[in-house]
């Protein structure tokens, strides 16, 4: 089972993720101006020295940007980068060389196996159907079971560092852990109806699960993850997460889609205490929709759009 996901990753952001971002200004307008502004606006009565950046991907887009401008990451001394792909924390290092910082490159699963196991019970749900009728049962199975198998999934905690820090920032943004998933899903519902196994109707309706399983999965990984960043915070620390709740369609007439049930007021742990509003209403707009002519996907979740991103931020409680 070890393996797949990360590749799937892999292919999700080559395929999609970065050759969009590569010809699409408005992330920077959108997304990565407005989230390194949120940042700053923590730092500046912090006396932060380290931080711990998850997620950056090849670009690390918090820092890829005009550091002598930004006086809130000067007393910055060492900048632990993380993320799920060698190949990319690779990229990172050689984009950070410029920083005169000392600087830490650690590849690790945020999720500790579980977006492993969620793309296996979803590979092999597709595999194993023999039906329209049995995808269907299967998909009402796994979304009643879903909570309970990953509630109960063994997670690997040699899969985090151990080291402490007075700030955390993860970007979940995007490279969302359930994103290929979901990708390798859609992907299979458009090859049954493209095959004559399913019917339109039957793809919609069965898309709709696939979606509900999604959500529970994300509701899962974030609670444990704020709750394994808990524990990698210094006295007083800072933990902050940027991620997207819900996408908008430019057409009314497609329907919206969350990425979370969970409602954020009612994520509340011991030791952190948060210190920006969990309200669902203050988001960021991050134009997502796809602007490069060479990607030529045609798949409905694509069309234009928006994401309405939060910044959600805790505070170790001393």
């Amino acid at each position: 089972m070890e393996g797949h996901y990360s590749k799937k990753q892999e292919e999700y952001m080559d395929n999609i993720h970065l050759p969009d971002s590569a010809c699409n200004s408005k992330w920077e307008d959108t997304l990565y101006n407005p989230l390194r502004g949120n940042i700053d606006d923590l730092l500046k009565n912090s006396s932060t020295d380290s931080i711990l950046y998850i997620g950056c991907g090849p670009d690390a887009p918090l820092f890829n940007c005009n550091l002598n401008k930004r006086s809130t990451l000067n007393n910055l001394n060492k900048i632990t980068f993380s993320d799920i792909s060698l190949k990319y924390l690779k990229d990172c290092k050689t984009k950070m060389n410029g920083l005169r910082k000392k600087l830490k490159y650690v590849q690790e699963d945020i999720t500790q196996g579980l977006a492993e196991y969620y793309f296996f019970i979803m590979k092999r749900i597709f595999k194993y159907c023999d039906s329209a009728a049995d995808l269907q049962t299967k998909l009402e199975d796994a979304n009643k079971s879903i909570t309970f198998l990953l509630d109960n999934y063994p997670c690997d905690s040699d899969d985090l560092n151990n080291d402490l820090y007075h700030f955390i920032y993860s970007e979940m943004v995007a490279t969302y852990t359930g994103i290929p998933t979901i990708t390798f899903c859609e992907k299979e519902l458009k090859q049954l109806r493209s095959k004559g196994f399913i019917s339109h109707e039957d793809a919609e309706s069965l898309n709709k699960l696939v979606l509900e399983i999604w959500r529970k999965y994300n509701d899962k990984v974030l609670e444990n993850h704020i709750t394994n960043l808990t524990t990698r915070l210094k006295p007083n620390g800072i933990i902050v997460i940027a991620t997207d709740i819900e996408k908008v369609f430019d057409d009314p007439a497609i329907e919206s889609i969350s990425s979370i049930n969970t409602q954020l007021s009612k994520l509340i742990f011991n030791d952190i205490q948060p210190i920006t509003s969990l309200n669902a209403d203050d988001f960021i707009e991050w134009d997502d929709s796809i602007r490069n002519d060479n990607l030529n996907i045609n798949s409905p979740s694509l069309k234009p759009h928006f994401h309405k991103v939060v910044t959600l931020a805790y505070k170790k409680v001393a």
